[in-house]
């Protein structure tokens, strides 16, 4: 769970558009030469993001889920998931061990078989299983979105 912090309000709702977009994991192309962005990502304390998260999470939430149902913005996983940095979505197949995780809370994997890659289950699945999806993209999901993904050294969350 986060901590809240004081900061200036007044600095956070000054947030512009590529920042918008940056903090909800839905940037276009050129945000990433935003100077807000930048600021952010490169230089920026790193109390200010999270606290950015606490006061606009869900609403990043909401509008990355509108985008992408079943699934969560990279800042969700840092701050919002269960176990917050350490969530993982379970591995429910194939080859390899768990040893830690990436990104988006796929396990990180050693030891894996190109003939038998490691089964990961979808980010939907890992939603449902801790009751976290909202009534909007529950109705759009499809059985399909709660199928295992396959890890490669390749694959994109």
């Amino acid at each position: 769970m986060p901590r809240k912090r004081r900061c200036s309000k007044l600095r956070l709702l000054a947030m512009d558009q590529a920042l918008w977009r940056w903090l909800c994991d839905l940037t276009a192309p050129g945000d990433e030469r935003a100077p807000a962005v930048i600021e952010c990502e490169f230089f920026d304390d790193p109390w200010r993001v999270e606290e950015a998260w606490v006061i606009y999470g869900e609403q990043a939430t909401a509008a990355y889920a509108a985008v992408h149902p079943g699934c969560r913005p990279l800042f969700w996983w840092y701050y919002s998931a269960p176990g917050a940095l350490q969530a993982e979505r379970l591995k429910v197949g194939g080859s390899g061990r768990v040893v830690g995780v990436c990104q988006y809370g796929l396990p990180f994997v050693i030891n894996m078989q190109s003939d038998d890659p490691p089964l990961i289950e979808s980010e939907a699945a890992y939603l449902r299983r801790h009751n976290l999806l909202l009534a909007a993209e529950l109705r759009r999901l499809q059985p399909a979105d709660y199928q295992p993904v396959v890890l490669s050294d390749d694959a994109d969350p």
